[in-house]
């Protein structure tokens, strides 16, 4: 299923869209959670995916290591990305509608005021890490946004580089404890 490629265009990505089973010999899905990451996202490779740190807009402190045995969902936007604008009012009501994830927004590619006027506007109601540097985005393989890495409690990481419709990231996320 392709996750919205053209959209890439709109906030200046090149990356690849991420979607449908990664292409390196990994086995079929033994479970529907197992499908749904393959249809939706790619398996990702990343170490230590907890090894990050930074601030949040609201000042507070985020060290990657206290999010393990945690299911996680990380959305990577900018806030003058079109798209990431127009998916915003979904990602607030997937995180309300999914309080067992710990949500947690990765903003990058601007100042910290417009950040924080992006988080005022849409009201974000989960922590939002400010990464003006690019080096959480680097760290987990990220080069456009939107985009989103999944990490399920046992620790497997799953990424999707474009913007996943509502129908898909309810998927995704209903498939996320059970993984």
């Amino acid at each position: 299923m392709v996750l919205a490629v053209t959209l890439f265009a709109a906030c200046g990505s090149t990356a690849d869209s991420g979607t449908g089973p990664a292409p390196n010999g990994e086995s079929a899905p033994t479970t529907p959670a197992d499908g749904v990451l393959a249809t939706y996202t790619e398996h990702a490779e990343i170490g230590d995916w907890h090894d990050f740190s930074g601030d949040t807009l609201d000042g507070d402190s985020i060290d990657g290591s206290t999010l393990r045995g945690k299911v996680v969902a990380m959305w990577f936007w900018a806030p003058w990305c079109t798209i990431c604008n127009a998916e915003a009012a979904a990602v607030v009501r997937a995180a309300r509608r999914h309080p067992d994830i710990t949500f947690l927004g990765i903003a990058g590619r601007d100042s910290r005021d417009a950040m924080q006027m992006f988080v005022d506007q849409y009201r974000i109601g989960f922590p939002t890490l400010v990464d003006e540097g690019g080096d959480v985005w680097q760290h987990f393989g990220v080069s456009g946004q939107p985009a989103w890495v999944f990490v399920t409690a046992s620790g497997d990481v799953h990424r999707v580089l474009g913007s996943p419709n509502d129908s898909e990231l309810e998927q995704v996320l209903d498939a996320l404890p059970a993984a």
